[in-house]
């Protein structure tokens, strides 16, 4: 069973499993356009079946054994080795890559007003809002996949690895859900949310665990995974770096 949920967590796994959900809300809005504006009390439907697939996905976040990798594992001690640092790099570090969270928050708000205003204009229906938080699932796996701008122009971290958003991935491509009140919606922003303050909490008091210079677990020569040719470390490991073969961490 863990070895299956393993899989069922990786991003090429997740990357299919989003695009067959972003593919079949797509296909729903087509087909049936009417029927995502009625009540979401009635017996089972599709939407319960997005709702559980939301919801499985978040918590394979919650326990580390099953969600190894380094990069959403951060929160957790056992993916941090400890490494000699420079305290005032690290503090550097921590507030360059704060400011640069709020361009993000920034993008993100302006995202949710223009939804926000378009329902209320009535241009689009609740119905797309559902649809608004697919697309967002699959750009998120997509981002991971194949290159991310929000790395490349925000950002400007060098991988996933060490992304300083990576775990708010959940609270902002679920976040057009708001819109649509229900318990079905409001849940899984809740529980996104519950991962985003967690990762905050975590960031806040252990900063070292965040970054590849006072976490070798985050290093290139632990990472199991190969460099996307967007996305390419030109720089060479830095001097402390180990080979893979002596660690089971990967980012």
């Amino acid at each position: 069973m863990q070895r299956a949920l393993r899989i069922l967590n990786q991003h090429k796994a997740k990357l299919w499993m989003r695009a067959s959900v972003f593919t079949a809300v797509l296909l729903w809005l087509i087909l049936r356009p009417g029927q995502g504006n009625g009540s979401m009390r009635s017996p089972l439907r599709g939407y319960h079946l997005l709702w559980a697939m939301g919801m499985l996905e978040m918590a394979l976040v919650f326990f580390p054994r099953i969600a190894p990798g380094a990069s959403c594992g951060r929160v957790f001690s056992r993916h941090h080795i400890p490494v000699y640092h420079d305290p005032a790099r690290l503090r550097a570090q921590v507030r360059r890559s704060n400011r640069r969270l709020w361009g993000v928050i920034a993008l993100w708000m302006l995202c949710l007003a223009g939804l926000g205003s378009a329902l209320w204009l009535r241009l689009i229906e609740r119905a797309h809002m559902v649809f608004a938080a697919a697309a967002c699932s699959l750009l998120d796996q997509l981002f991971v996949n194949i290159g991310c701008p929000l790395r490349s122009w925000v950002m400007k971290n060098k991988c996933c690895t060490t992304c300083r958003i990576y775990s708010w991935g959940f609270a902002m491509m679920f976040s057009p859900l708001l819109f649509i009140p229900s318990f079905w919606t409001y849940s899984l922003v809740a529980v996104a949310v519950l991962i985003l303050v967690r990762w905050e909490i975590a960031y806040a008091r252990h900063p070292e665990q965040f970054y590849e210079m006072s976490n070798q677990a985050l290093r290139c020569s632990r990472c199991a995974h190969p460099c996307r040719r967007v996305e390419k470390v030109t720089r060479p490991p830095l001097p402390l770096d180990v080979t893979r073969e002596q660690t089971e961490i990967t980012g």
